[in-house]
């Protein structure tokens, strides 16, 4: 699918109207979700690492490093989750690739529209989810 249509789809295009549970307009449509998803992440690390970079230059001549490493520390704390997100959206991709995505991995349950809309990358039922999340 070309990107003119593929935006065209975007607009156009519910997957909660869909009929069929994984329809390949359906999963197109989260295909270019998912790749927009993955897109900005790509963009944002360019963007910490390029004012990373500014940092280090500018402060390291009156800040001490002790300093330096612990401001470094509370800075990747929310990177970690970053790549995180990001390793889960290509997961989520490369399930489609495989033609898996959106069933659980657990039970190869439909995880459902409403869930994917949340969360496209979800990996399994909200039930799995929550039962995963209590353990």
């Amino acid at each position: 699918m070309d990107n003119k249509n593929s935006s065209n789809l975007s607009a156009t295009y519910d997957p909660l109207k869909d009929q069929t549970y994984m329809s390949a307009n359906m999963v197109a449509y989260f295909k270019q979700k998912l790749t927009k998803m993955l897109e900005d992440f790509i963009a944002e690390e360019k963007l910490i690492g390029l004012s990373k970079a500014d940092f280090s230059s500018r402060e390291a001549d009156y800040v001490e490093s002790s300093q330096i490493e612990e401001l470094s520390l509370e800075e990747n704390l929310p990177l970690q989750n970053e790549d995180y997100l990001k390793r889960e959206v290509e997961n989520a991709l490369y399930r489609i690739n495989m033609g898996t995505y959106g069933y659980c991995e657990e039970t190869g349950e439909p995880i459902g529209v409403r869930r994917l809309l949340a969360l496209p990358m979800a990996r399994y039922t909200a039930e799995v989810q929550r039962r995963k999340d209590s353990l």
